[in-house]
């Protein structure tokens, strides 16, 4: 992983972390589909909580069905951040409403990346 980049997952397939000589890649596998749908956030954000640890951050946005809550659930239960987003702001709000209980915080869109940039900085300023 290297920071800058963004990594996706085409259809068809679930994008996943692995370690190898002590650096974290990101690995494209054909997997069963997760709650009918491949990629699933469920999948990444389970291999984020595994390789992060409390590092971890998730952010569940607007899109139907409940893909991505057990992944929520999984940074939550090792420390890791979770936000998802808000009713009003969400065009649909199946993922973000299923995510929201295992959410720290509930937030509309434009508040989103904010509160990242600010919790990092935080973070950051603690490990100086």
């Amino acid at each position: 992983m290297r920071a800058g980049r963004v990594y996706l997952a085409p259809g068809g397939g679930d994008l996943t972390l692995t370690r190898s000589d002590g650096a974290i890649a990101a690995r494209l596998e054909e997997t069963e589909p997760v709650w009918g749908v491949r990629p699933a956030a469920d999948v990444l954000f389970a291999a984020v909580a595994r390789h992060y640890g409390p590092r971890s951050c998730g952010v569940v946005l607007t899109g139907m069905g409940r893909d991505g809550a057990e992944g929520l659930r999984a940074i939550r239960e090792v420390g890791g951040w979770t936000i998802a987003q808000d009713r009003e702001s969400s065009v649909i709000f199946g993922m973000p409403g299923s995510a929201a209980r295992f959410a720290q915080e509930v937030l509309p869109i434009d508040r989103i990346a904010d509160a990242i940039t600010e919790r990092v900085a935080v973070e950051v300023g603690r490990r100086r």
